[in-house]
C-alpha cells in the first residue's frame, strides 16, 4: 500500500527544522532527529507521556494524530534507529517567552521495548562531551 512503507520513494521528510512536504496527503512522515549529545536527547525526552516521546524542534506545523516514524541519531547509539510514533500536539514559537517551536512525538505503544531500550542505553552511556 503507497506511503505506508517509510523505506518506499515516496515519504515526506523533515529534518533539521525544515520541512519539505510532497506528495499526497497521508504518506508517512519520516523525522529526522539528530542529537549531537546524549545529554540533548534525554532533555528532549518526554518522560510525562505513557509510552514516551521526544519534542521535535521545528518551526512547520504539523497535525496532531500524524503518524510518524522519527529516525533518530545519538551518541549512545552505534545506527540510526527508526521508532514509531504520532504527533500529540505542536506549537509556534514564543521569542518573547523563550519558547521553542516545535512538536511533542509520542511513541507507538507497540515500541514500547525498543523505546526503553534507547531510553536505558542513553542514561547509561558516558558522554564524552558532558
Amino acid at each position: 500500500m503507497p506511503g505506508n512503507d517509510p523505506l518506499s520513494g515516496e515519504r515526506v521528510v523533515l529534518g533539521s527544522g525544515r520541512c519539505s512536504v510532497e506528495g499526497q496527503r497521508g504518506l508517512m512522515l519520516i523525522l529526522k532527529v539528530r542529537y549531537r549529545t546524549n545529554r540533548e536527547f534525554l532533555d528532549s525526552y518526554q518522560t510525562d507521556l505513557e509510552n514516551g516521546g521526544i519534542f521535535y524542534r521545528t518551526t512547520s506545523p504539523l497535525e496532531a494524530g500524524r503518524d510518524v516514524i522519527c529516525e533518530l541519531s545519538i551518541p549512545a547509539l552505534l545506527n540510526k534507529v527508526l521508532i514509531g510514533g504520532a504527533i500529540k500536539s505542536w506549537r509556534p514559537a514564543l521569542p518573547r517567552e523563550h519558547v521553542l517551536a516545535g512538536a511533542i512525538v509520542e511513541f507507538a505503544r507497540e515500541e514500547a521495548e525498543k523505546s526503553n531500550f534507547i531510553v536505558e542505553t542513553v542514561r547509561n552511556h558516558r558522554d564524552r562531551n558532558e
